[in-house]
Parts: C-alpha cells; structure tokens; sequence
C-alpha cells in the first residue's frame, strides 16, 4: 500500500471522528433517506441523459456500496465501480451484483484501471470536503468520462461562522 493511500485514510478517519465504525453506520443510515424517489429522478433525466448500456459507471468515495448496488441493479448491462480508500468502509459492504466490483484507491491521487472514455457516470458524493486537493479527483473523472458524459457532485458547503 502506498504512503499516498495511508495518509488519505488517517486524513478521513480524522475526519469521520476517528470512529471509522460509527461513521459506516451514520452513512448507511441516511443512504435512502439521501437517494430518494426525487434523486433517482434527477439522476435519471440529468445524469443519466447520454448513458448507453454498455457504459461504465463510477462511483467515487462509495462508502459501503449502497449507490454501487442500486447503479448496477438499475443499469445491468453496465460495469459499476466504486472507489474507495476507508477500509473501515471496505470491510462491511454490502452485497453486490456481478455487474459491480470496489477497488481501493486514493481520490487525492486516483490510480483505479479505468479506461479512459469508457464511462458515462460518475458519482462523487459527500467526498469532494474530505480530500486535501480535490482538482486530481476531478481530472480523473474527465478523463474516464466518455465525451457527453456527466459528473454529479453533492456535497456540503461550509460557510463562515455567524458573528
């Protein structure tokens, strides 16, 4: 393992309060409450617009998998891979379909075997805050992603305190 992935999974551990056990939980916690009927519609008529079957999808900081299992049950024909660097996360996934598969990998610095134009989707979800420098997550994104393919981001904004 690299010193690059160590350090990005002490970088998250620290962010997720050092309980990397409590933090799986709050995330599988909310994962329906996040994904509902509205998101899988705008996921579907934005997202998804150029998507062809034989497509890849990919999600980025996929936690324990539950975006991973739900893509490659709504798109079987497609490759589903999630990245994702916690072990914490990678050892208590849940059970995915043969068209999905996770691979370890460091977002600060993406390495993932992914054929470059080869993806239509990619998900980046509550990852983007957790990164030192989001800008090689990004360009690896562009690079697997097929000309018209789209990239989703949800995540939080800090903003300054209130004074």
């Amino acid at each position: 393992m690299s010193v690059s992935i160590e350090k990005t999974q002490q970088q998250i551990l620290k962010h997720h309060g050092g309980n990397g056990s409590q933090a799986r939980q709050a995330i599988a916690n909310s994962y329906d409450r996040r994904h509902d009927d509205d998101f899988w519609q705008f996921w579907q008529a934005t997202v998804a617009a150029n998507h062809q079957s034989s497509d890849g999808i990919v999600d980025m900081g996929a936690g324990i998998g539950q975006f991973v299992r739900d893509c490659a049950l709504r798109y079987p024909d497609s490759v589903v891979i999630g990245l994702e660097a916690a072990p914490y996360m990678l050892e208590h996934t849940v059970e995915l379909p043969n068209n999905a598969r996770f691979v370890q990998d460091d977002l600060n610095l993406p390495q993932a075997d992914i054929a470059p134009g080869s993806v239509s989707m990619v998900m980046a979800n509550m990852v983007v805050h957790e990164l030192t420098q989001p800008i090689k997550m990004f360009k690896a994104a562009y690079d697997w992603l097929k000309p018209g393919g789209r990239l989703c981001v949800v995540d939080v904004v800090r903003q300054p305190p209130v004074q």
